[in-house]
């Protein structure tokens, strides 16, 4: 073999590994990229409505009876659901972040009472 076709060879092996590294690159951004991706399904069963998002790794559910459905326009019922669902997912991420924060202010206003009583 000559040198020409040994640093052919080197170079195509190289090329190779960063096909298979940008391959797998991108396999692992995927599969981010699908867990922020929301996903919805619905099932109707013994006259209850059920409506899954599925985001961020978590799933929430929003249960309606399906009497409260019959009759409504599609604007309304999909505010209604898209609130429930953003209701729950928000309020279970902020919850942890938001409660410090309220725990001081309410431990300054009761303190701020306490204060002017001699």
């Amino acid at each position: 073999m000559s040198d020409f076709d040994t640093r052919r060879i080197g170079e195509i092996l190289e090329l190779e590994q960063k096909v298979k590294n940008a391959s797998d690159r991108a396999i692992a951004f995927q599969a981010i990229a699908e867990r922020w991706q929301p996903r919805f399904t619905s099932v109707i069963a013994d006259d209850t409505a059920k409506i899954s998002m599925t985001f961020g790794g978590k799933t929430m559910t929003a249960t309606y009876p399906v009497k409260n459905l019959q009759g409504v326009d599609l604007t309304s019922a999909t505010t209604s659901v898209l609130q429930t669902l953003f209701e729950a997912l928000i309020a279970d991420v902020l919850k942890p972040v938001v409660a410090p924060e309220v725990k001081r202010m309410l431990d300054a206003a009761n303190s701020m009472t306490q204060v002017s009583k001699w």
